[in-house]
Order: C-alpha cells, then sequence, then structure tokens
C-alpha cells in the first residue's frame, strides 16, 4: 500500500467532511463533498485492487 494512496484518502475526506458540514451555507460546498466522496471512493478501490492483486500474485507462486 503506497502512502499516496493514504494520503489522498485523509484529503479527500477532509474534503467530504468539509463539504457536508457547510453543505447547507452553499451549493458549491455540497458539490465539494461530493467530491470529496468520489475521490475517497476511489482511493479505497485503488487499495483494495492493490490488496487483491498482491493476493493473486502470491497465490500463483505458490502453484508452481
Amino acid at each position: 500500500m503506497r502512502v499516496s494512496y493514504i494520503a489522498g484518502i485523509i484529503f479527500f475526506f477532509i474534503l467530504f467532511i468539509v463539504g457536508m458540514i457547510y453543505a447547507s451555507h452553499s451549493t458549491w460546498m455540497m458539490i465539494l463533498g461530493i467530491f470529496g466522496l468520489i475521490g475517497t471512493a476511489y482511493f479505497i478501490t485503488r487499495i483494495v485492487s492493490d490488496i487483491l492483486r498482491e493476493m493473486r500474485r502470491r497465490n500463483t507462486e505458490e502453484d508452481r
């Protein structure tokens, strides 16, 4: 797991939180919150994909 993935999750999650807290004040903040949620989901998907890829790689090495 890369450090950039963790940094990305933290950054986008903070965007999500700030956007949702201030969503009642401005439409742009709601959009910012949605953008933060999408970014967080993207980085979580990347982490899970890397973990699954590594598991598959280890399983194929054991079969040889």
